[in-house]
């Protein structure tokens, strides 16, 4: 059970409080051989909420768009080997513009090891293991670099990835 220190504390809730808000994201994604691009946007709407708390004080806020463009590369270093370097940009009105730099390199299709900065924020290692074509099991730990990292000692990720490869119709040329 939580336990408030200030019993008036507006942003913590006596009881459930459950609202709807309707909203809507969309992506486009480019993928070839050696080259991927994707552009995406959440909370289309930009839409605002409202709480309405104990002694007849409210809270609001806004859920404000947020925009993502992603590219990358990959580059075969052997037969065996690939290096994939990538960026994520991320942008919310009233924020400073957020990179996420990663590298990794992929052993023989299955085996992948990496390293990620988020700029002004954390460096991670990044671990994943292919089982089959469509299924890999992934870690990953990051380590805040930002002030915020003397409150905590690090994020642990564990990723399970289930991959929907969809065949080629036949006579159709993938452009």
């Amino acid at each position: 059970k939580l336990r408030r220190n200030d019993p008036n504390d507006q942003a913590i809730p006596l009881n459930k409080e459950s609202v709807f808000i309707p909203d809507a994201s969309a992506g486009i994604y480019y993928d070839r051989e050696t080259f991927f691009a994707g552009f995406a946007m959440s909370n289309l709407f930009n839409n605002e909420y409202v709480y309405e708390g104990v002694n007849n004080r409210s809270l609001s806020g806004n859920l404000f768009r947020h925009s993502y463009l992603y590219t990358g590369a990959i580059f075969p270093v052997s037969p065996k080997i690939k290096i994939t370097p990538a960026i994520l940009g991320k942008y919310v009105s009233g924020a400073p513009i957020q990179l996420d730099i990663n590298a990794i390199a992929v052993y023989n299709e299955m085996l992948s090891l990496g390293m990620g900065y988020r700029t002004d924020n954390s460096i991670a290692g990044i671990f994943r293991f292919t089982v089959k074509k469509k299924i890999s099991v992934g870690y990953s730990y990051d380590f805040a670099t930002s002030p915020m990292g003397t409150y905590h000692r690090g994020n642990h990720e564990v990723m399970l990835t289930y991959r929907l490869l969809f065949p080629t119709p036949p006579g159709q040329k993938i452009v």
